[in-house]
């Protein structure tokens, strides 16, 4: 099995084993030679009925050619092992990172302020999120455009435009900026942390919808790029689908913390826990509300979203995604700049954090 990936446009990958016997056996583990192929979700058991199945998530952090081993383990002590040849290079046109207002630097947060002196002195707002989440809500003043039609655009405007994402891609969605300059002296920025980011520092904030929290809330769809990366923390807070029928895959890392509890940490302004870069809150609309009521609170720096439909639309959005993958490799939507380089003692033997495949 061969995959080829471009530096830090990550792919989702399915791997299938055949399994052996006669016996239904539980999984006890699922592991990759490298941790630049995450686990992302695998089935809960190994069936001789079907292959054994699990869905990585591949980011070389260096361009060459690799083997990543996958080793699953079940209760009992069966092993099954694959292995999949990874040929990364590194893309052809490196991405131009534009600066925040004010000559801030491309990791610098500007402050709410900022901002909204940098929108009110006549910049244009763009706001490439779904309509219908723009209709809730959006920047007083601004223009809601698809991400096509803003890249397509030829006639630059004479004044500055930022454009604004959901604040989970901001790094992918400089990609979406038109290139070049203007006379004139138009210039394109991305507002950091996006309509959440501007939420949370307080900004004002128009459309038809009455509960902010519900501009954090997307679907699994666009959130599963997040899935895998080591600065976002996966909370499944309790939710009213939990009496569904029994799971068909495990998610590694899907931490189970009370809505209460969560909600707690987060309006001190620390998070229960290892504090990430970003939360991704899994459960149903009651225990989705507290903890987003609690993440928007002033005193709370915490960047948090939430899944329209809990873990049982994160399940379905993961076994859709891995037939898909099963077929050919996916490559991760949003997933553009965001991985950052990773030390060779980081990963076990083999892949590109170990030692070169053939």
């Amino acid at each position: 099995m061969a995959i080829h990936v471009e530096l830090g446009r990550p792919q989702f990958v399915a791997v299938s084993m055949p399994v052996a016997g006669r016996q239904h056996r539980p999984v006890r583990s699922v592991r990759t030679s490298c941790d630049c192929a995450c686990v992302l979700a695998h089935d809960i058991a190994l069936d001789p009925g079907k292959p054994f199945e699990t869905l990585l998530r591949v980011a070389p952090s260096a361009a060459g050619q690799f083997r990543y081993d996958v080793e699953v383990e079940a209760e009992d002590g069966m092993r099954l092992s694959r292995s999949i040849d990874v040929h990364a290079t590194t893309p052809e046109k490196a991405v131009a990172v534009r600066s925040a207002p004010g000559g801030a630097g491309p990791t610098d947060k500007p402050s709410h302020a900022l901002w909204t002196d940098t929108i009110s002195s006549g910049a244009q707002v763009f706001d490439v999120r779904p309509a219908t989440r723009f209709a809730l809500g959006h920047v007083p003043g601004s223009i809601n455009l698809a991400r096509y039609q803003l890249r397509r655009s030829t006639a630059l405007p004479s004044r500055p435009v930022i454009v604004v994402g959901d604040g989970y891609d901001d790094e992918a969605l400089m990609t979406t900026l038109p290139s070049g300059g203007d006379p004139a002296g138009a210039t394109y920025q991305v507002l950091r942390g996006g309509m959440s980011g501007w939420i949370r520092r307080g900004g004002e904030v128009s459309g038809t919808g009455g509960d902010r929290t519900r501009l954090v809330v997307l679907s699994a769809t666009e959130l599963l790029p997040l899935l895998g990366r080591p600065e976002v923390r996966w909370v499944d807070v309790g939710s009213e689908d939990t009496t569904r029928s029994p799971r068909r895959l495990r998610v590694p890392g899907l931490e189970a913390v009370p809505a209460a509890a969560l909600a707690t940490s987060l309006g001190s302004g620390v998070p229960a826990g290892t504090t990430p870069g970003m939360l991704v809150v899994c459960g149903g609309p009651q225990e989705t509300a507290t903890v987003l009521s609690a993440a928007m609170a002033k005193d709370s720096k915490a960047v948090v979203f939430a899944i329209d439909g809990g873990l049982k639309a994160l399940e379905e959005e993961l076994d859709r995604t891995l037939r898909m993958s099963g077929k050919r490799s996916v490559r991760v939507a949003g997933g553009v700049g965001i991985d950052g380089a990773r030390s060779a003692d980081r990963g076990r033997a083999g892949g590109c954090c170990g030692r070169s495949g053939p």
